[in-house]
C-alpha cells in the first residue's frame, strides 16, 4: 500500500503519458528464443526505516534469454544482481542480492516484479535485509529496449589514428516528426582518468517525451564510458585551465564525429543538442561553436567541474560565451544541486546563470530537487518537472 501511494503521488504526475515505440519483439508464444536487453531506472521512494527522508535512484540493466531474467546494477558504489523466469502472460519475478563495495559481506536482498510488454518493462520493487525482516526502500522499475548500434570515433595520437567504437542508443516514434534529439551524459561521478566506467547513462525517461512527440532521440556514450571503446580520460587530477581544455576539447571533438554520422544516418542538416551536467555544458558550447549543425540546445543542470576556483570560474566563463553566440537554448538548473547550486560555482541561487540567460534571451527555468538529497539528479531522473515547458519551447521555436 505504501509503494502504491508513494507511485501515484510522486511518480506519475512526473512522467506523463504515452509510450515509446520498442523494437519489433517475438510474441512470448515465441519467449523461448528471446533475445533483448533493456535500459532504464530505478526509483525508490523514502527509507522505510526513517533513515534517508529523501528518495533515491540509479540506473540498471535486464537481459532476456529466452525466459531467463537477469537484472544487473553496477556503478562506482555498489553492485546487484537478481535473477527469475518469464512467464506466459509477460510477468517475471526476480530476486537477487546487492552489497556496497566498500563494505563487503554486508548485503541486502532485492525484490522485483513486473511485466514485460513490447519490449518495455514495467514494475515494482523493495530493498530488504537479508533475513526479510526489514524493508529498506520500495521502488518502481522503468525499462526499454531501444536499438542499440555504435558510432566511430577516430582518435588521433601521436604513432596515428585509432578507431573507437562509441556505444549508442536509439528510441524510435511511432509517428517521426523528422528531428533528432541527441543527448550526452554528464560525469563519472569521480573515478579517475583511465578507470573503465562499466555503467551506460541510457535512461529511458528523458527520451520518453521527446519519442511520444513524434522525436527520434539518440543517446550515446563518450569513450571509455559503458560498452564505448577507448581509455576514459574525464577526470585529470589538476585544476589548472590547460587540463580543462584538453577534457572539454576532448569531448567536444567525440561530439562532432558523432553528430556528422546522425546527420548522415537520418538525413537531417541539424540536431537538437541535450545533456545532463557535463552533457548539458558540452552542448551548449559545442551549439556556440557549430551554430551551423546546431537547431536547438537543452541545458540540464550544464557544467563541466567546479572543484576548485579556476575551473568553477572557466565554467561561468564558457557558459556566459555559450549563451551570448548561440541565442535558441533551454537552461534547466535544480535546487540543491551539489555541484552548480554552491559555494563552489559562486551562484547558490542561480542569480548569475538566470541574469545570463535573460540578457541573451535564452529560456531559463528552476526546478525543485525532485525529492532527492542532490538535486543534481532532478533533471535526468524526473523529466516531468522540465518536459512539458520544453517541449512547448520546441513547438514555438522551429
Amino acid at each position: 500500500m505504501h509503494l502504491v501511494k508513494w507511485f501515484l503521488r510522486k511518480f506519475i504526475p512526473l512522467i506523463g503519458a504515452g509510450i515509446f515505440m520498442a523494437p519489433c519483439i517475438p510474441k512470448l508464444a515465441n519467449a523461448n528464443s528471446l533475445q533483448l536487453e533493456l535500459r532504464g531506472t530505478f526509483i525508490c521512494g523514502p527509507s522505510l526505516t526513517g533513515a534517508d527522508p529523501k528518495e533515491f535512484a540509479d540506473l540498471a540493466k535486464i537481459s532476456v534469454h529466452g525466459r531467463e531474467f537477469r537484472w544487473t546494477r553496477n556503478n562506482t558504489v555498489l553492485e546487484e544482481t537478481a535473477s527469475g523466469t518469464l512467464k506466459e502472460d509477460g510477468s517475471a519475478t526476480l530476486k537477487g542480492m546487492g552489497q556496497r563495495k566498500d563494505r563487503k559481506g554486508q548485503g541486502w536482498v532485492i525484490r522485483i516484479g513486473g511485466k514485460l510488454r513490447e519490449g518495455r518493462f514495467e514494475g515494482t520493487g523493495v530493498t530488504e535485509s537479508s533475513d526479510g525482516k526489514v524493508k529498506y526502500r520500495e521502488c518502481v522499475v522503468f525499462m526499454d529496449s531501444p536499438l542499440r548500434t555504435t558510432f566511430d570515433y577516430i582518435e588521433k595520437g601521436a604513432f596515428g589514428s585509432t578507431t573507437n567504437k562509441l556505444e549508442a542508443a536509439v528510441f524510435q516514434p511511432k509517428n517521426p516528426n523528422g528531428k533528432v534529439v541527441l543527448f550526452s551524459h554528464g560525469s563519472s561521478g569521480g573515478k579517475p582518468a583511465g578507470i573503465k566506467i562499466s555503467y551506460s547513462y541510457i535512461v529511458p525517461a528523458i527520451a520518453k517525451p521527446f519519442v511520444d512527440n513524434g522525436y527520434v532521440v539518440v543517446m550515446w556514450m563518450r569513450k571509455g564510458r559503458g560498452d564505448s571503446e577507448g581509455r576514459f580520460t574525464e577526470e585529470i587530477a589538476s585544476c589548472d585551465i590547460g587540463s580543462f581544455l584538453t577534457e572539454t576539447q576532448e569531448a567536444g571533438d567525440q561530439l562532432d564525429q558523432v553528430i556528422s554520422q546522425v546527420k548522415a544516418k537520418f538525413g537531417i542538416q541539424k540536431v537538437i543538442l541535450a545533456g545532463h551536467s557535463r552533457g548539458g555544458f558540452l552542448s551548449s558550447t559545442y551549439a556556440a561553436a557549430h551554430p551551423e549543425d546546431v537547431s536547438h540546445v537543452i541545458n540540464l543542470a550544464g557544467g563541466w567541474k567546479t572543484a576548485c576556483e579556476q575551473r568553477a570560474r572557466f565554467n561561468r566563463e564558457k557558459l556566459e560565451w555559450a549563451a551570448r553566440t548561440f541565442g535558441n537554448q533551454y537552461w534547466v538548473y535544480p535546487s540543491d544541486d551539489s555541484y552548480f547550486a554552491s559555494d563552489k560555482f559562486g551562484d547558490p541561487e542561480y542569480e548569475w546563470l538566470g541574469t545570463v540567460a535573460r540578457n541573451n534571451r535564452i529560456e531559463f527555468r528552476r526546478i525543485g530537487n525532485g525529492g532527492f538529497a542532490d538535486g543534481h539528479l532532478a533533471p535526468l531522473y524526473k523529466p516531468g518537472l522540465w518536459d512539458a515547458e520544453v517541449l512547448k519551447w520546441l513547438h514555438t521555436t522551429q
